[in-house]
């Protein structure tokens, strides 16, 4: 599966959890998918969609909208140009998500549909809860702005940016600014000083949407990243220009850090395969920690719920052996149902639960 179809498949899982919990609603339950393109992946993840029947939702309940582009600049801060006809434009950060919601007209849409929050993510974490009712739910109690999720670093020198203020004003920051001293400095219990690592995970208000989207339109806070830029002349040094979600976080009333293990609930992809697997942050090593999830799940559903003869003894090996489609739970509910009626074992061994509508087509 790819992870475009994962994830819709727990939105479409969640969906359905809600429906059973609230039955007394009369229409459907239907949680808007947001995905932000750039101008050159647009077409192809739209048409990607179609061809795939939107894995299950409704094409209405599905919003794309385009991330804005900005001029970049040589070394002299002049802007530099494509061609005749074009400037050198790049997306100016994840922040344009801000202003690309605004003029696409999708936040007001939503808001129209009653949404109150947003949950802000990144595809290719393969453990996100996506649609997190716990997450949401504390946002809705504490009357939130801004609501965001962090693990401990694992190391001092971790390549993650942590969640501090900045003049009394939460952000992140960066690895790269955050130097060796503070990178390394302790509390008087010895804990990490600044350890709460960004993983990516943050749930916005739609009336703090509204009103980033607005200073959007005239903010001037921008990291600098010198790259080779292609132009009319050459390629040519020059800077593109980024501002980051987090930037503009400094404008929430209220602010909240949840702490979560990293382990349930953060597995990026960054980096390609190697055949040795020597690398971090690759398809392998997500797929084991997806892996290891559900083996956990199991394990933990197996003391209460059922009682399983047929995996007894068994202990993962480092791949994993367990995968779980998140149309049979979303965050390990339910297994005693899905484990007596679609738990099928792999000749390598796997133990894989699967929809009894698509056990026959998977296995």
């Amino acid at each position: 599966k790819s992870l475009f179809q994962l994830q819709c498949e727990k939105i479409l899982k969640l969906q359905k959890v809600a429906a059973e919990k609230v039955p007394s609603v009369a229409r459907p339950v239907q949680i808007p998918l947001l995905f932000m393109t750039s101008e050159q992946t647009d077409a192809d993840t739209r048409q990607y969609f179609a061809e795939n029947k939107y894995f299950g939702l409704s094409e209405e309940q599905v919003h794309f909208f385009v991330q804005t582009s900005i001029p970049s600049l040589d070394l002299q801060g002049k802007i530099l140009i494509k061609n005749k006809t074009e400037l050198c434009c790049y997306p100016g950060g994840n922040a344009g998500i801000y202003g690309s919601l605004a003029s696409s007209g999708v936040l007001s849409t939503i808001e129209k549909k009653g949404v109150k929050y947003v949950q802000i993510f990144t595809v290719d974490n393969i453990l996100c809860k996506l649609g997190d009712p716990a997450f949401t739910g504390f946002a809705h109690v504490n009357n939130c702005d801004v609501v965001v999720k962090a693990c401990p670093k694992v190391r001092d020198h971790e390549a993650v940016g942590v969640f501090a203020k900045r003049d009394g004003k939460w952000g992140v920051v960066e690895y790269t600014e955050i130097g060796k001293v503070r990178a390394e400095a302790k509390t008087e219990s010895g804990s990490r000083l600044f350890d709460a690592a960004n993983i990516a995970i943050h749930l916005c208000s739609i009336s703090f949407l509204q009103n980033v989207a607005e200073r959007m339109k005239s903010y001037t806070y921008y990291h600098i990243a010198k790259k080779p830029i292609p132009t009319i002349t050459g390629t040519v040094d020059g800077v593109k220009l980024e501002a980051f979600i987090f930037d503009l976080f400094e404008f929430a009333n209220s602010f909240r850090i949840l702490s979560v293990q990293r382990q349930d609930e953060f597995s990026a992809i960054k980096n390609a395969d190697d055949e040795a697997h020597s690398k971090s942050d690759t398809p392998y090593t997500a797929v084991n920690d997806l892996r290891a999830l559900h083996w956990r799940w199991l394990k933990e559903a197996s003391k209460t719920q059922f009682k399983a003869p047929s995996i007894e003894g068994i202990e993962p090996p480092v791949t994993g052996v367990v995968e779980i489609s998140p149309l049979v739970s979303y965050a390990g509910e339910g297994l005693s149902q899905a484990h007596a009626q679609k738990v099928a074992e792999r000749p390598e061994g796997a133990i894989v639960l699967l929809e009894s509508s698509t056990l026959e087509s998977n296995l």
